[in-house]
């Protein structure tokens, strides 16, 4: 099974980005049924993520398909997102 990618963009000091990367991380080692990966990038250092993805607060989850998750989320509801997300990119071959 392919591994999703997801982009994180976070800022300095924000404890909803450190909220939501930890729920990621438990989600990537616990036996999630979908594959996934996800790289940080810190908001300040990457002014052109912040272009590209119209970012207005923190954090920003993206999806391979293009949806944008604008906040943060209890890790149930985010392990849902992941699997629907995930499923609507193998339909659309974006992994």
């Amino acid at each position: 099974m392919e591994s999703m990618r997801l982009l994180l963009i976070t800022i300095p000091n924000c404890n909803a980005c450190i909220r939501i990367k930890n729920n990621l991380d438990v989600l990537v080692y616990s036996k999630i049924e979908t594959p996934f990966t996800y790289e940080v990038f810190n908001a300040v250092e990457h002014p052109e993520l912040v272009e590209k993805y119209e970012m207005q607060s923190a954090p920003l989850l993206i999806f391979p398909n293009g949806y944008v998750l604008r906040f943060c989320m209890g890790i149930s509801s985010l392990e849902e997102l992941i699997v629907k997300q995930y499923k609507e990119c193998l339909d659309s071959d974006r992994l």
